[in-house]
């Protein structure tokens, strides 16, 4: 996406300020979409550890952990 957008401004911006300033803004947007992503995936992968690690079902916990 980053590459993409860059080529865009690039060949479509003719102000060098203004160029400057969207290909800063386009690392920053692509720099904040990935740590969003990345605490999506964490939180994700917390509450499947907690979830897998509860007490309540002891036979079918064995079961999901034999299966990873």
């Amino acid at each position: 996406m980053r590459i993409g957008m860059q080529v865009v401004i690039e060949d479509y911006i003719a102000k060098t300020g203004t160029k400057s300033a969207l290909l800063i803004l386009n690392s920053f947007a692509c720099i904040a979409l990935f740590v969003t992503v990345a605490l999506s995936v964490l939180k994700i992968w917390i509450l499947f550890l907690i979830h897998i690690s509860s007490p309540t079902r002891q036979a079918e916990i064995s079961y999901a952990v034999f299966c990873l």
